[in-house]
């Protein structure tokens, strides 16, 4: 029988006998194969099935099978792209926020921590436009208000 065409209620148990004769009958390399066919055909006839499910019906390990190996580094590589990206953009911003603490601690001296904080935590954007606005600022009470618009 065909898998692909065969009703959900019989496709564990046809899906089950197929992986005992690939065991039984083909080398270890060709058993890796099927069973990733046969592993693919299941996951998609039983989608809402999670892989926890679909190795309890089928008794495999995904781990065992080059889709899964292959899905997992696809998703370690973007989870580490992801997180360069976004230590890239958090670098951007504090690098930012550094340098207009630095501006205005050179124009107006000590600037009090909770007016260091807001500034610490503002997006790059705003740290951009602020680097800008800082050589128009003649006050801290300037800075504050600017600070309150943005």
């Amino acid at each position: 029988m065909v898998l692909t065409i065969t009703d959900e209620a019989e496709a564990p148990t046809e899906a089950r006998h197929l992986l005992g004769r690939a065991r039984a009958e083909v080398s270890p390399e060709a058993t890796r194969a099927i069973i990733e066919i046969v592993a693919t055909i299941i996951s998609y006839k039983f989608g809402q099935l999670s892989r926890e499910d679909v190795e309890k019906m089928l008794d495999i390990k995904f781990e065992e099978t080059r889709v899964f190996r292959e899905i997992q580094e696809d998703a370690l590589q973007q989870g580490l792209q992801q997180g360069l990206q976004e230590g890239r953009q958090e670098g951007r911003q504090e690098g930012a926020a550094a340098l207009v603490l630095r501006l205005l601690r050179t124009k107006f001296g000590t600037i009090d921590a909770s007016l260091h904080e807001d500034i610490s935590s503002r997006p790059l954007e705003t740290l951009e436009a602020l680097a800008t606005a800082v050589f128009e600022l003649k006050t801290i009470d300037e800075l504050r208000g600017w600070l309150q618009r943005h």
